[in-house]
């Protein structure tokens, strides 16, 4: 018989400050929650003022957790100052570029001995943008890109940082 992994291994410090940009989308949601669920409790996340991203930060205080809402954009240098690729549509030219920075800043950290995790996931579905814009989804899966579902999403997220 073969043996199962456990699932969801990763643990997160409740004393660390983990920045999530753009946490408060969809998938940012899942994500702070499941975050949350193994030990994390500072937040860093980038919001705009919609209701469920309201809650999120709601829910995360009420259960304990320290949540730092930064309004910003990351094309405009002095915001990223204060929280300091891929391929994609031409419409998702600032997440590439973000991408691309994170990517960067990971191998920054590395080079300098010092702990930092990029990973690029493709797209995902049942959250986030695509949940929200069904249209552009069912463009994807004409064109035979196939997006993640959020619980593989997550497995692949566990064995990245925990694996």
């Amino acid at each position: 018989m073969a043996a199962i992994p456990a699932k969801y291994l990763t643990a997160f410090s409740p004393i660390k400050f983990y920045i999530l940009i753009g946490g408060l989308g969809g998938l940012g949601r899942s994500l702070s929650k499941w975050m949350f669920n193994r030990g994390a409790r500072n937040f860093g996340q980038s919001a705009t003022d919609k209701p469920a991203e309201r809650e999120v930060v709601q829910n995360l205080e009420i259960a304990g957790a320290t949540v730092h809402v930064v309004r910003g954009d990351v094309i405009n240098k002095e915001d990223v100052v204060k929280i300091s690729g891929s391929v994609g549509t031409a419409t998702e030219s600032n997440c590439c570029a973000t991408n691309a920075f994170l990517d960067a800043f990971a191998r920054d950290r590395h080079s300098l001995g010092k702990p930092a995790t990029s990973i690029g996931f493709g797209i995902i579905s049942k959250i986030g943008y695509l949940h929200e814009n069904p249209d552009i989804e069912a463009l994807l899966l004409r064109k035979g890109i196939q997006p993640l579902n959020e619980e593989d999403f997550l497995q692949i997220l566990d064995l990245s940082l925990g694996g």
